[in-house]
């Protein structure tokens, strides 16, 4: 019973490998989410005033921050898989 409730509460995390995703498709998935959108661009403003406030107050944790709130991983992931 308690098995059960931990289970349910945690969630189900399984890899499932039984099927492969075309190389097309992701890179169709990668080139889609680095376009430039208003929430790519509401995110970046809020990283770079928050790292702004950090370099002011010379505070570490806020540029830390900041860097956890850049949405710069999606652009430079797509950007590596364009080489060939």
């Amino acid at each position: 019973m308690l098995g059960h409730l931990l289970e349910t509460l945690s969630g189900h995390w399984a890899v499932h490998l039984e099927s492969r995703v075309p190389r097309t498709e992701l890179y169709e998935a990668r080139i889609a989410s680095s376009k430039p959108s208003l929430g790519f661009f509401i995110l970046l403003i809020s990283s770079a005033v928050i790292a702004s406030h950090g370099l002011i107050s010379n505070s570490t944790a806020v540029v830390i921050g900041a860097m956890i709130v850049a949405p710069l991983m999606d652009p430079i992931l797509s950007w590596l898989l364009a080489w060939p």
